[in-house]
Parts: C-alpha cells; sequence; structure tokens
C-alpha cells in the first residue's frame, strides 16, 4: 500500500493486490489502526487481468465506432 494523498481527514492509497481481496476491509483495519475509525469514501480499479484503464475507450469513442448516427 502506498499513500498517494493526505488532506485532513481523507486520505488517498494505492493498493496492488489479488483477486479476492477486499479493500473496503484495508480501510476498515487502516482506521483500526490509527484508532478513529474509517471508511471507503470511493474506488476506482485501475486493473483488472490484462485490462488497464487508460486503455478504456470513452463513451463517445464506442458511439462513433460502433453506434453510428441514431439521432
Amino acid at each position: 500500500m502506498k499513500i498517494a494523498g493526505f488532506e485532513p481527514p481523507i486520505v488517498q492509497f494505492l493498493v496492488r493486490c489479488s483477486k479476492g481481496t477486499y479493500i473496503r476491509s484495508i480501510a476498515d483495519d487502516f482506521g483500526k489502526k490509527l484508532g478513529t475509525g474509517a471508511y471507503l469514501n470511493s474506488l476506482r480499479r485501475t486493473s483488472s487481468g490484462d485490462f488497464k484503464v487508460e486503455d478504456a475507450w470513452s463513451v463517445e469513442d464506442l458511439v462513433m465506432a460502433f453506434g453510428g448516427d441514431n439521432t
């Protein structure tokens, strides 16, 4: 785990993990270690297997490539 940002009370962190990892539990454990409690405010998966977010198509690109002109 790497701390990516800290602006109290928000902590942003990056986690590289395998399938089956419960990120919400990691946030809860983080809060327990601090003695304050914590919860997951947001979660963004940047990759899964061979799929990476930087390779993803935008909705607009998909419409142009496969949707044609449906107006």
